[in-house]
C-alpha cells in the first residue's frame, strides 16, 4: 500500500503544480458537524439563565446531531444570549465562517445576530462582520473598522422557510482594503468595503450572541466551517459556497451552490481545493488551486487510467 500511497500523493502535487498561479492556501480552522453529541470543539459554551444551547438530534441538518440556541427571554446586549465562540490562531488574511441555519421558532419581534467574527483593535474586541435577522424576515451585515466606526446594512428577502447556507467573510484583515460579505444560499447578498489596518482576528461566535430586548425564538445550525487565507484569493467573492448551497428546502447537502466540500469559486478568482480519494486507504490532499481547474477532479481520473494501465498492479495488491 506504501507505494500506491506514493503515487497517488506524486499525482496530486502534480495536478496542483500544473495549475494556473495565483493560488492561496487554505486552512480549515474548525470543522464540526456536532455528531460528537456536545459541543465539544468550541473554546467556550455560553448559555443564558433562562434560555439553552446543547447538541440535540432535532438540530440536525444531517446525521444525527445539529446544534440547538433558544430564547425564552428576550434579553438584550451582546453575550446576553447563548452561544458558542471558537478562538482564532490568525491575526491577519481571510476568514470565512459558514453553517447551515434553520430558523425554528421566532417572535419576529427586534432584530439578532445568530453569527459574528470578532477582532482585536488596540486591545479591544470588537465586530468585524455580523450576521443579524432583521424583523419582517430581513437580514443584515455589520461591523466596525479599524477606528471602530461601526456602519450595518440590512434588506430583504432573508432566509428562506428550512435550512438555509450562510457564509460571512472577512477578508483583507490588517489592511486598507478589507472587505465584509454575507452569503446567503450561494448568492453574495450584502458587501462592505472596510479600513481594518492594524487590526486582528480574534474568535468567531455562533448562536445568539447578541439579541434585542424584544426577540424570541429557536435558531439551529449544522455543517459548521471555519477557513481561513492567509492572502487574497480567499473566501470571498472567489470562492464557492464551501458546504454547499442546501437552499431553502435543505437539499443534499453538496448539491448547492459552489458543489461540495471545498468547491472551486467562480470568476476566475483563486479558490481553496481540497480533494478526498475514498478505496482501501484513504488519501487527503490539499492545496490552494485557482477555479479554472479542480485537483478534486483531475486526481481521480489520473489514479483510474493508472489502475487501469497496471490491472491493479502487484504492488498494490502484494501491499508493498
Amino acid at each position: 500500500m506504501k507505494r500506491c500511497r506514493s503515487v497517488a500523493v506524486v499525482l496530486a502535487s502534480s495536478v496542483c503544480a500544473a495549475l494556473p498561479s495565483g493560488a492561496s492556501a487554505q486552512m480549515i480552522v474548525l470543522s464540526d458537524d456536532f455528531e460528537t453529541g456536545d459541543l465539544s470543539r468550541w473554546s467556550r459554551v455560553v448559555q443564558a439563565p433562562s434560555g439553552s444551547i446543547a447538541a440535540t438530534p432535532a438540530a440536525a441538518f444531517r446525521g444525527s446531531y445539529g446544534m440547538r440556541v433558544v430564547d425564552a427571554d428576550g434579553g438584550t446586549g451582546r453575550d446576553s444570549e447563548s452561544y458558542v465562540s471558537f478562538s482564532l490562531p490568525q491575526s491577519g488574511g481571510d476568514l470565512r465562517l459558514e453553517f447551515k441555519m434553520r430558523v425554528s421558532a421566532s417572535n419576529d419581534a427586534g432584530d439578532v445576530l445568530p453569527a459574528e467574527i470578532m477582532m482585536l483593535v488596540s486591545g479591544d474586541t470588537v465586530s468585524a462582520a455580523s450576521f443579524g435577522l432583521l424583523p419582517a424576515a430581513g437580514i443584515q451585515l455589520s461591523g466596525h473598522d479599524a477606528r471602530r466606526n461601526f456602519t450595518s446594512r440590512g434588506m430583504g428577502p432573508g432566509l428562506g422557510g428550512g435550512w438555509n447556507d450562510v457564509a460571512v467573510v472577512a477578508s483583507g484583515m490588517g489592511t486598507t482594503a478589507g472587505r465584509r460579505e454575507l452569503w446567503i444560499n450561494g448568492e453574495l447578498r450584502i458587501e462592505q468595503q472596510v479600513d481594518w489596518d492594524g487590526a486582528s482576528f480574534s474568535h468567531v461566535k455562533l448562536g445568539e450572541p447578541w439579541g434585542s430586548t424584544s426577540w424570541e425564538g429557536v435558531l439551529e445550525f449544522d455543517d459548521v466551517s471555519v477557513r481561513w487565507w492567509a492572502d487574497g484569493g480567499s473566501g470571498g467573492a472567489d470562492a464557492g459556497m464551501g458546504n454547499g448551497g442546501g437552499g431553502a428546502d435543505g437539499g443534499p447537502p453538496d448539491a448547492g451552490a459552489g458543489g461540495g466540500q471545498g468547491g472551486a469559486g467562480g470568476g476566475g478568482g483563486s479558490a481553496g481545493v481540497e480533494g478526498q480519494l475514498t478505496g482501501p486507504e484513504v488519501l487527503r490532499v490539499g492545496c490552494g488551486c485557482s477555479a479554472g481547474a479542480s485537483a478534486l477532479l483531475l486526481l481521480p481520473l489520473a489514479l483510474t487510467a493508472l489502475r487501469g494501465r497496471s490491472g491493479r498492479s502487484r504492488a498494490c495488491s502484494s501491499g508493498r
